[in-house]
Order: C-alpha cells, then sequence, then structure tokens
C-alpha cells in the first residue's frame, strides 16, 4: 500500500534498466504486467495462455481473469501487443 516510485509525481524517476540486448521479431509478443499478475499468476501458466489464446486482446482479458480467479490482491493490469510483419506493435489492450 506504498508507492516508492511513479512517473509525475516528482522531478525524476529512477528506471529499471537493463544492459542485455532484447531481441524482438515477427511473430513475438511483448507483455507488460503490474503486481497485480505478476506472482499472481505462474509464469508457465502466462505462458500456456499466450501460445493458447494467440490474440492480443484475448490474452490479456484471460490474464486478468486468471488473476481474480487465483485471488489477487491488487488492481490487475495486462498490456499484450504482437509484433506484425512491419514490426509495429498491433492489438494492444
Amino acid at each position: 500500500n506504498v508507492i516508492t516510485r511513479a512517473i509525475g509525481l516528482q522531478e525524476t524517476v529512477n528506471v529499471d534498466t537493463s544492459q542485455q540486448p532484447l531481441s524482438i521479431k515477427k511473430g513475438d509478443y511483448v507483455l507488460l504486467c503490474c503486481d497485480g499478475l505478476w506472482g499472481v499468476v505462474p509464469d508457465a501458466e502466462i505462458l500456456t495462455c499466450v501460445r493458447q489464446v494467440g490474440e492480443p486482446a484475448a490474452i490479456s482479458e484471460n490474464l486478468v481473469q486468471q488473476a481474480i480467479d487465483n485471488g489477487g490482491p491488487d488492481n490487475i493490469t495486462v498490456v499484450t501487443a504482437r509484433i506484425n510483419k512491419t514490426g509495429w506493435i498491433s492489438g494492444l489492450f
């Protein structure tokens, strides 16, 4: 119940970064979520959902429902995108 970092509430924000390269290619999915999903739905179940459902909006809806069903103790936010043939991100939810 304590916010430790937020965008827009202060002059600067400490951002988590990684030096490891990230290769994203056609057909890949990008999933962003808050702690309402992370830790509530196991990684293996998230991966299974992405592979079985396929459509970004449906993936997000399914994962939110799984988090609710698992007793998600917090707000649940999920954004899923699939990289299309032109390299643009499609299917935001």
